[in-house]
């Protein structure tokens, strides 16, 4: 996050949203307030009493001091809650771990998180659920023997949350942090690492994932953009003495308008990827006349089916696609990205307007 007013309005819209959407429950990873004052946290809870869903949160590093602290710790406590959850939902055990405790361990805080861990991941197998984990950081990015760095977790506590892991079938750990999609299938472990509501790493859209189960396993999950309504004109007129790179940037901008409201009409119909969207219908998400939405350049829109990018005939008036850059092979492995809202291996979306069943059996929720 970077700013209260910004920040808070971006998670209000997003609240907004999962409200709508109406699942079973919600997670925030991590990273609740970029600065740990109480004003922060009065703000996230002034939003976080908008849900109508249950909503779960770890704590990210902003969240208790770059540094961590006992004090910090407590603090978020205090005005938050506890700092992990566990409960049941449907055949799956979510257990939220406070992963900020391996990145800066406290030894005895450390040492009791880990007890904690172990005896939450046992309780699966006394309740017959299968283990989904959360944490903010992810194990690994990319390697599970990768180089310890900012991103993950230290190389000694990720061995032994691995081998934790592993023992005992988790399904899934799901994380935040780097603000950017991250996905790969390890082990039969799904890890995925989500985009953020406020602010990206890898100009990919804002916005959430929405997961689907069939009870057995976890079958997909789909991205759902920050909607923000159209700005009624562009921010320059057509025609005027303005450069190359200002038309693009605002031709890029109405793309970005463009694709948001358009996935976001199709997720309320419960239309699959590759269903056409009737223009008209992006009119209640346009602040004025939809007629406005013009390229600076006289380029032409095409809006395209649902899972594509809209586009412009102009040359060079193009959504940037963030993947395109990667070596060949590590895209073969992240193709499954935002765009096509599919995940790692193969792991189908679930293109349907199911929702998860209701239920969940909770402690250490956030009310």
């Amino acid at each position: 996050m970077t700013s209260i007013s910004a920040d808070m309005a971006s998670f209000f819209q997003a609240v907004k949203q999962v409200n709508l959407l109406a699942p079973a429950f919600a997670i925030v990873c991590g990273d609740l307030v970029h600065r740990p004052d109480d004003v922060s946290f009065a703000s996230f809870n002034a939003v976080r009493a908008t849900c109508r869903v249950r909503l779960y949160a770890v704590p990210g590093e902003r969240d208790v001091t770059l540094k961590l602290r006992n004090d910090a710790m407590d603090q978020f406590r205090s005005l938050i809650g506890s700092e992990t959850f566990s409960f049941t939902h449907n055949g799956f055990r979510f257990i939220g771990i406070h992963s900020d405790l391996f990145k800066m361990p406290i030894p005895v805080e450390t040492d009791n998180h880990l007890a904690w861990i172990e005896k939450e991941l046992l309780q699966t197998r006394w309740d017959a659920c299968k283990p989904v984990m959360v944490s903010h950081h992810p194990l690994f990015v990319e390697r599970l023997d990768e180089p310890e760095s900012w991103l993950n977790i230290p190389t000694a506590h990720r061995s032994q949350l691995w081998g934790l892991y592993r023992q005992y079938r988790v399904q899934a750990v799901l994380s935040g942090h780097l603000r950017r999609y991250a996905g790969i299938r390890l082990q039969d472990i799904l890890m995925v690492t989500a985009e953020s509501v406020t602010a990206t790493m890898d100009q990919s859209p804002t916005g959430f994932r929405l997961w689907f189960s069939d009870g057995s396993r976890l079958t997909g999950c789909r991205f759902i953009p920050l909607y923000r309504r159209i700005p009624p004109e562009n921010p320059v007129t057509p025609g005027t003495d303005i450069t190359t790179q200002e038309t693009a940037e605002t031709c890029i901008a109405n793309l970005r308008f463009l694709d948001a409201a358009k996935e976001w009409t199709g997720m309320l119909q419960g239309l699959s990827n590759n269903s056409e969207i009737n223009p008209e219908r992006l009119r209640d998400h346009v602040a004025g006349d939809i007629g406005q939405i013009t390229c600076p350049d006289g380029g032409i829109y095409t809006l395209n089916p649902l899972g594509s990018d809209p586009a412009c005939s102009v040359p060079g008036h193009v959504l940037p696609s963030v993947y395109a850059a990667q070596e060949p092979e590590r895209r073969a492995v992240m193709q499954p990205m935002y765009r096509n809202r599919l995940l790692p291996a193969g792991l189908p979306v679930v293109e349907s307007n199911t929702r998860p069943e209701s239920g969940a059996q909770s402690r250490n929720a956030l009310d």
